[in-house]
């Protein structure tokens, strides 16, 4: 009998997998990782279902790791003017990364998760799906390692949300379970801005700096358009790509924030159309399957997602390039890849992740470092 481990945050996704496990005949045990102080909550509530459901629950303490390898970056993105995607980096990190380890050293076969994907695994590799239409997860998981995917089972992709918490109302009385909601926002964060002082104040304390040094980005600065400043912004950190309100300016036409400059405190601003782009360049690029990778570039079938929902944008071309200088934030030099598109795009965000797809079968990603408004080759 194969023995799975699933992550458990007391929720209804991650119930209905335990309890679709259980059926399929796997031995199974519930973890649930604390990534920070609050996770005890949820630690309990998903111990309180695997005693119902008559099986072990594990708790792994994984606060300090979490805060130098999510946490920190989260913030720091955000001080050197890129709008982070923790999710990503957490499920490759932590999900697909230190809880496999653990499980795999109590002797678990496998993980699971209560993403809505797929995983098909033949003589080629691994390969990721997409999951049903409405659920489909798999551009989180656009950098979790190939290695790492070969010890997992999503078991609820095959279900819409109102079957899953059917079955997990009608399993053993779990009727509150059933009608929790969805969490729907970065599990750490209740104020970004609380996030970052929470960050300066942190690093201040381990550099013997004072806060105000690490809170200069915070400082007033120049809302640039066309090189030409033409107001005052309350700290570049307080804004991302697209955004519209909240910047105070009076023009003849709205103005969106196009980017921010951390170098220069600037926060550049134009109207919707700067905000199109057809090009990106991005980097540390996780392939997960190898082939599928090469034949989508070869058949000229490869997609991409620069965001999470369904839209996928053909990919006119993609080439490696050399880095032309290290940049500061960790950034690993030597390659970055560039990706043209057959058409605009609206609002690419450095920071976030592109998703690479091959029909419905994502092949990996990476971090996005900048947007290229026109093909120079």
């Amino acid at each position: 009998m194969k023995k799975v481990m699933i992550g458990m945050s007391g929720g209804v996704d991650s119930t209905a997998a335990t309890i679709i496990l259980m059926k399929d005949g796997y031995e199974v045990a519930g973890a649930t990782m604390i990534l920070t102080d609050s996770m005890f909550v949820a630690s309990s509530e998903a111990k309180a279902i695997c005693d119902k459901l008559g099986i072990k629950h594990y708790e792994f303490d994984m606060r300090e790791a979490f805060q130098t390898r999510v946490r920190e970056y989260f913030a720091r993105s955000y001080y050197e003017g890129f709008t982070p995607n923790p999710c990503v980096v957490c499920n490759r990190e932590f999900k697909f990364g230190d809880f496999l380890k653990k499980a795999i050293e109590l002797g678990y076969d496998y993980i699971a998760t209560g993403h809505y994907c797929n995983l098909r695994n033949d003589e080629k590799g691994v390969h990721l799906l997409c999951g049903n239409d409405k659920k489909d997860q798999s551009y989180f998981l656009c950098n979790v390692k190939k290695e790492s995917l070969e010890h997992v089972v999503f078991p609820i992709n095959a279900y819409e949300k109102s079957e899953v918490r059917s079955l997990v109302g009608s399993v053993l009385g779990l009727e509150k379970e059933s009608k929790k909601k969805d969490s729907q926002d970065i599990c750490f964060v209740k104020d970004y801005m609380d996030e970052l002082k929470r960050y300066t104040a942190n690093e201040a304390e381990k550099e013997a700096l004072t806060y105000r040094d690490w809170c200069k980005e915070q400082e007033v600065g120049d809302f640039v358009l066309e090189g030409n400043a033409i107001g005052k912004h309350q700290g570049y950190v307080k804004y991302t790509v697209g955004q519209r309100h909240g910047m105070g300016l009076s023009y003849s036409e709205p103005l969106y924030v196009l980017g921010t400059q951390p170098e220069s405190n600037q926060v550049v601003v134009g109207t919707s159309d700067k905000l199109f782009a057809r090009g990106l360049q991005f980097e540390r690029i996780n392939v997960i399957n190898d082939d599928a990778f090469a034949q989508a570039i070869e058949t000229k079938q490869l997609t991409g997602k620069v965001r999470f929902g369904k839209k996928k944008y053909k990919i006119e071309s993609i080439e490696k390039q050399v880095q032309k200088q290290e940049q500061e934030l960790e950034l690993v030099p030597g390659e970055y890849w560039q990706v043209f598109f057959e058409e605009e795009i609206r609002a690419i965000t450095p920071g976030q992740y592109i998703a690479l797809y091959y029909g419905d079968e994502c092949v990996g990603g990476g971090r996005i470092t900048n947007t290229v408004k026109e093909d120079l080759s």
